[in-house]
Parts: structure tokens; sequence; C-alpha cells
């Protein structure tokens, strides 16, 4: 746990750091669900040392998410046990990746209700990690207009394309060409992307940038979407108190089984450095 400690604290100085993830992807399989269980006691013991150290120093105090594979039914299983409970022992927002959503085709819209009618009753913020279809290219982005409507708005909190630098996988927004030394490698010797899909070249103090099709039809996708108006939820917050209380959606099946791990910080010994701490401050 000293790694995440660490880590939670180096990221609490940044002011524009939005939140932390306490696992990412672990979770692939049903003989991977007792790590569930791990999780909310990592959960437990990054909240537990985010708050001694809010009350020595003033340190900001980060959400905690976890980032999902998949937005499958069992990662919707996963996701409810991992909100069961007190505030201290659950996350505070969850991801998950989707590459399914692409244009707006009738079997893409099935996969958009699909998706509202899994999440729908989710108490805590959503939003896709990942996403960005690159089967057809340069891609459109349609999914993003969607994505963003007030239907989908309700349920997710919007999500990250993947991915910004141009990879070997073409998932990119923008490339900068390799360089071997001082000599700079020709695009057409990289097996970078066709002229077709480069929309600008620009010369830059680290050599040339390229701005792909992609990130143009993605930017002018989100200046059409302009601003979004979403009623709040009322019900989503009473769903959340309720689970808190009762924790009914985490009783049965799998869950049922899992145990939640004692921890394994001697907090006697951090609790009087955060004491001498305060002293000092």
């Amino acid at each position: 746990m000293a790694s995440f400690f660490k880590t939670v604290d180096t990221m609490a100085k940044f002011p524009n750091t939005l939140g932390v993830l306490a696992g990412n992807e672990l979770i692939n399989n049903d003989a991977t669900l007792p790590v569930a269980a791990v999780l909310k006691a990592v959960v437990r013991d990054l909240k537990k040392h985010m708050k001694l150290q809010n009350e020595a120093c003033g340190q900001r105090i980060l959400p905690i998410g976890y980032n999902a594979a998949t937005s499958g039914a069992r990662d919707k299983e996963v996701l409810e046990y991992l909100t069961v409970g007190e505030d201290h022992i659950s996350i505070d927002f969850w991801t998950c990746k989707n590459y399914d959503l692409k244009g707006l085709s009738d079997v893409t819209r099935l996969e958009y209700d699909d998706l509202l009618h899994r999440f729908t009753n989710t108490c805590i913020p959503i939003f896709l990690s990942e996403y960005g279809n690159n089967s057809q290219k340069p891609r459109l982005f349609q999914e993003t207009t969607t994505l963003y409507s007030s239907a989908m708005s309700r349920v997710f909190s919007g999500g990250c394309v993947y991915e910004f630098w141009q990879n070997t996988n073409g998932y990119g927004l923008v490339e900068m060409p390799k360089h071997r030394g001082d000599k700079q490698i020709p695009a057409h010797k990289q097996n970078s992307e066709s002229d077709s899909l480069i929309y600008e070249r620009r010369e830059t103090d680290r050599g040339v940038l390229l701005i792909l099709r992609d990130f143009v039809n993605y930017k002018t996708r989100l200046a059409e979407i302009g601003d979004i108006e979403v009623e709040i939820d009322e019900e989503s917050t009473e769903k959340k108190k309720e689970k808190q209380e009762t924790g009914t959606e985490a009783i049965g099946g799998w869950q049922a089984n899992l145990h939640v791990p004692e921890s394994c910080v001697d907090w006697v010994s951090i609790k009087g450095s955060f004491e001498r701490m305060k002293f000092l401050w």
C-alpha cells in the first residue's frame, strides 16, 4: 500500500487531477471475481490515508474509481459490488472501455439502448475510458454525438477517445514522426498514415507534427454538441443511500461469498507520523 499512498500524495498536488484509479482491468473472467474484495480493501485504505493527510496538512482528497475492461454484464455486477456500502469503502466513479459503439446503424442503436438499460440505475458517475472504433478511416465519431445526447448524459458522463498520439494500432489523433538521431525519418518509411488521413502538417521545434483527420472530425463533433442540459436524477441519490444502508444489490451470487480483507497497514505508526506532521504545520 505504500506505493499507492505515495501515488495519491503526488497526484493530489496537481490541480488538474480529477481522480485516481484503484485498479485497471483486473477482473476479466469468473476466476478473477474474488479480486473485487481486495479492491474494496484498497479503496478503504486509500480513503483512510487521504482523510488523515487532509486532517494533518489539508491535502486534497481525490475521488477513487475503477476501470473495467468491458461494459458487459459481469463488469456491471462488479460495479454494483464496488459501490455497495458506506462511502469510506466504496468507489466514487467507474469507467469502462467500449469499442462496439460506431456510426448510426440499427445495430449500433441497439448497443446504445442496451448500454442505457444496463447502467440506468447506477448511483455514481460513470464514463467511457476508451472509445472510438477505427474500422472506418478516417473516423467520423458519430458515436460522440450520441454519447453526449441528453438521453445518454443521464447515465454516462461522456468519455475519452482513444488515443491522442498515433501508434502502430492506428488510433491516434495526431502524430509526431519518429526521429533517428538528428535526422528525421521520412514519413513514407515509417508506416505512417497515408496522406489521405493527414489534415495538416505543422512545423514545430521538435519536428513535423501531423494533424490527422480523426482529430479534426472529433473536434468538429464536440463543437456541434455544445452545452448539455441534464436534469439531476434524485432517484440515483436515493438508491446510493439505500445501498449504503442495506447493501441489497450485493447480496447473493458470487458477491455473497466474498470477504473484504483486513488492512495490512500499520495505522498506529502512520497516525503518529501524521500527528507529528500536524504539529509542524
